[in-house]
């Protein structure tokens, strides 16, 4: 088996935790949270069903950037899409 290597990137936050209040079709405010790939609602619908549509609407909006899959450059630790905070993470490859 090959040796991993180590690579350094930057990532906006909301990659690895994300939150997000959503209107629901009746008005009723729901929170969305999407935690290192897992989301959760706290809708009825979610609670029953383990799925929603407010997690799709959520997701739709949240800042994906990552500088080993995007062109734009992070400055002074500010996400280049959203503004957002960056964190430093390393993949092995």
């Amino acid at each position: 088996m090959p040796d991993l290597n180590f690579v350094p990137a930057a990532q906006c936050v909301s990659n690895s935790y994300y939150q997000a209040s959503i209107e629901g079709s009746k008005g009723d405010i729901y929170t969305v949270v999407v935690n290192d790939g897992t989301s959760h609602c706290d809708c009825p619908g979610f609670k029953y069903r383990n799925r929603c549509s407010h997690v799709a609407k959520a997701v739709k909006d949240q800042c994906t950037w990552h500088s080993q899959f995007d062109e734009e450059q992070t400055e002074k630790d500010k996400c280049p899409r959203c503004g957002g905070p960056v964190e430093y993470v390393r993949f092995a490859i």
